[in-house]
């Protein structure tokens, strides 16, 4: 309940509250399920998210670090959840101007995304992920002038949706 109170006061703008909740969920979660569970790793990174609503980009980034060390351990490398946490530490170094950083961090997303499905890693090749953090890349390079590099990256995006696309519809026209 203290989850979906900091998420629907999240939603109305309302940060300081949101960030409360959050915070009194995580504590709750980490004494129920102890602090490598799954719920623990996404409540850092909502709370991570308040946190950068509010321009505080070093607890952001501290709430990150830990979603991410709880996140490797519990959950797969190629998971949502994760892909997620290294969208965001992407993003809140962005916000800082912190280009290199934010870059290596939609780079590491990029590869997660591109790791082709396995029976060990079902969810590994997601061409939405890996459009969203190319879309990321191209954005930080735009922000530094770097235009042709910017481009670069969107015609690889576009180059392997349309590849994506074309394999789900030759999946779909097998079954």
């Amino acid at each position: 309940k203290l989850r979906k109170l900091a998420t629907f006061q999240f939603s109305k703008g309302e940060y300081d509250a949101a960030a409360c909740h959050y915070k009194a969920a995580l504590i709750l979660a980490g004494k129920i399920h102890g602090k490598y569970h799954e719920d623990v790793a996404s409540l850092y990174n909502s709370l991570s998210v308040v946190h950068s609503c509010l321009g505080k980009y070093e607890e952001a980034y501290e709430c990150l670090r830990e979603a991410l060390e709880v996140g490797m351990q519990v959950c797969d490398k190629d998971s949502a959840l994760v892909k997620e946490i290294w969208k965001n530490i992407g993003n809140v170094f962005k916000e800082q101007g912190k280009f290199h950083e934010s870059l290596v961090s939609y780079k590491k997303l990029v590869s997660i995304s591109s790791t082709p499905t396995t029976p060990e890693t079902p969810q590994g090749h997601s061409f939405a992920d890996m459009s969203e953090a190319l879309q990321e890349i191209a954005i930080v390079y735009k922000s530094q002038g770097k235009y042709e590099e910017a481009l670069s990256v969107l015609k690889k995006g576009l180059e392997s949706s349309e590849a994506g696309f074309a394999s789900l519809e030759a999946t779909e026209e097998e079954t």
